[in-house]
């Protein structure tokens, strides 16, 4: 029965390795209400923390470590497009391309393209800061952090639900963390699983 189980493992990975597709293979789950404020479109400029206090780095802390354990991939990029749309019944929308330089967790790859409507909780912080994104002083970092979480639009195509902050020293080295630690917590749930797993397969084959 093991033997079977296995082949069947198997089968199931080579058919998924077989399907190659340029939309990343991830399963979408809801939106929790942290997913929604942590994900809201925006940017923020916070290069370094240290400078916070209070219940400013108290917020700062919190909404990191939400964003980090909730998104499905986070990756350094830099912004290429800021361009701002106006439909025929005059709502606004940014949109917003940013090019992946180096992965931290996930599946993403090239150039994604963000989006963030009127009304929309971050569309106020990207209005008015074309050049910070695009060009960034030169004793700020040039590169962002970009945390994206896949949802669904009512066509049922994916659509990115997102996050942009500066990738300061300290904002880094902190997302690093963070990345890791989920890791972590995720291998030693797959181990249990695992141990489980087997434990039941060897008391059915002894019966």
């Amino acid at each position: 029965m093991l033997r079977m189980a296995y082949g069947l493992l198997f089968s199931i990975v080579t058919a998924l390795v077989g399907c190659g597709s340029s939309t990343p293979q991830v399963v979408v789950t809801p939106m929790s209400p942290e997913g929604e404020t942590a994900f809201e479109n925006g940017v923020d400029f916070i290069d370094d923390p240290s400078l916070l206090e209070g219940s400013w780095l108290d917020n700062w802390e919190s909404e990191i470590e939400h964003r980090v354990t909730l998104a499905d991939a986070i990756a350094i990029v830099h912004v290429t497009t800021v361009r701002r749309d106006t439909d025929l019944e005059h709502h606004d929308t940014y949109h917003v391309v940013a090019a992946v330089d180096n992965v931290r967790f996930g599946d993403v790859s090239g150039e994604i393209s963000l989006s963030a409507r009127e009304g929309e909780g971050g569309f106020g912080t990207i209005a008015g800061n074309d050049d910070r994104l695009l060009q960034p002083p030169a004793d700020h970092p040039d590169h962002f952090i970009l945390y994206m979480k896949w949802t669904r639009g009512e066509d049922g195509v994916l659509v990115p639900r997102w996050h942009m902050s500066p990738a300061g020293t300290s904002v880094v080295q902190r997302v690093n963390s963070l990345i890791e630690m989920r890791r972590q917590s995720s291998d030693a749930r797959r181990r249990v699983i695992v141990h489980t797993t087997t434990e039941q397969t060897d008391d059915d084959d002894s019966n």
